[in-house]
């Protein structure tokens, strides 16, 4: 993996799983230039692509058909303990309360707000590189 710090083109990558079609085109719409986005259109599809890359940030729907976005984030965790899990919602009050521990760092309330939804992932990187890359755990 490249050093994120000293290398100016490096583009976090971020897994987004959502059932939704139209959802995934808005998100790699909104943020293709900043970050490496790779979609999946179901939590099955999305844990096998985590059984071949590497992400720094999971993004997953809270309400998918086949699995839930929650017990989506928690399998994740087998091969990406170290990976900042979002949570994308429509219910802010409801879900902010069931965070989940670690589970869940935060969340993204639909419909988006482009600069909000910016500045957390923004942040989200930014603890990313706290908590895992200065500890060299992947």
């Amino acid at each position: 993996m490249p050093n994120d710090i000293a290398d100016n083109n490096y583009k976090p990558a971020i897994l987004y799983v959502d059932s939704e079609v139209h959802n995934i085109t808005a998100f790699v719409a909104m943020l293709r230039r900043e970050y490496h986005i790779v979609s999946a259109g179901s939590a099955f599809v999305g844990l096998e692509i985590l059984q071949s890359q590497h992400f720094e940030i999971i993004v997953s729907a809270k309400n998918m058909k086949e699995m839930n976005g929650a017990t989506f984030l928690a399998k994740s965790m087998a091969t990406h303990p170290c990976s900042i899990r979002l949570m994308v919602s429509d219910y802010a009050d409801e879900d902010r309360g069931q965070g989940q521990g670690r589970l869940i760092h935060d969340f993204l309330i639909t419909p988006w707000d482009q600069s909000q939804v910016k500045a957390i992932l923004k942040r989200t990187y930014a603890d990313y590189l706290l908590t895992c890359k200065a500890k060299n755990i992947e």
